[in-house]
C-alpha cells in the first residue's frame, strides 16, 4: 500500500517522496469500541514527505480590504458606521483564535440567515483570523471594533 501512495505522488509531480512512517490516531481514543473498531481495520496514516517545484508562477491575489475599524468612542449622531445590533452575542474573551472560530461556527448554526453575530475577542490573532474566516465562509464582516488595545467586537450577517 505505502509503495502505491509513492508512486501515486510521484506521477503527481512530486520529487523526493519520503516515506516517514504510520501514526495510529485512534490508539489515543477514550473509547474503547473506537480503539476496537479501528484496530481491526488497522486503520492509521501514512506520513510521507514530498517536494514540488513550481510550475509556474502563481497568479496575483484578489484585492481584499480589511475593514476599518470603527472607534468606539465615536458616538456623532452624523456618524453612518455606528456599531450594527447584534441578535445574538458570542463572548470569547480570554480563548484563542483557533478555538474562537469552531465557536462561531457552531453559534452562526443556531441563527437564520441575514441575522447579526457579535463575536467579542481579545486574542490579538483574531484581528487578522476572524475576518479571513468570515470571508473565506461566505458570511458578510458589518463591522470591526477595537474597544481598547486588546478587545474587540466583530459583528458578522450569516450567509
Amino acid at each position: 500500500m505505502i509503495d502505491e501512495y509513492q508512486l501515486l505522488l510521484k506521477e503527481a509531480g512530486f520529487a523526493q517522496v519520503e516515506y516517514l512512517g504510520q501514526i495510529d490516531y485512534f490508539a489515543g481514543s477514550p473509547s474503547a469500541a473506537t480503539r476496537s473498531i479501528a484496530g481491526s481495520f488497522r486503520a492509521c496514516s501514512c506520513v510521507f514527505r514530498a517536494a514540488k517545484a513550481p510550475a509556474a508562477p502563481l497568479p496575483m491575489p484578489h484585492a481584499w480590504t480589511i475593514p476599518v475599524p470603527i472607534s468606539s468612542s465615536a458616538t456623532s449622531s452624523k456618524q453612518s458606521n455606528a456599531a450594527p445590533h447584534g441578535d445574538m452575542t458570542l463572548d470569547v474573551l480570554g480563548v484563542a483564535c483557533g478555538a474562537i472560530e469552531p465557536a462561531m461556527k457552531r453559534t452562526l448554526r443556531t441563527l437564520d440567515s441575514g441575522q447579526v453575530l457579535e463575536v467579542r475577542a481579545d486574542d490579538p490573532a483574531a484581528r487578522l483570523g476572524l475576518p479571513a474566516w468570515i470571508r473565506l465562509t461566505g458570511h458578510t464582516l458589518l463591522a470591526t471594533i477595537e474597544d481598547d488595545d486588546t478587545r474587540t467586537r466583530f459583528f458578522v450577517r450569516k450567509r
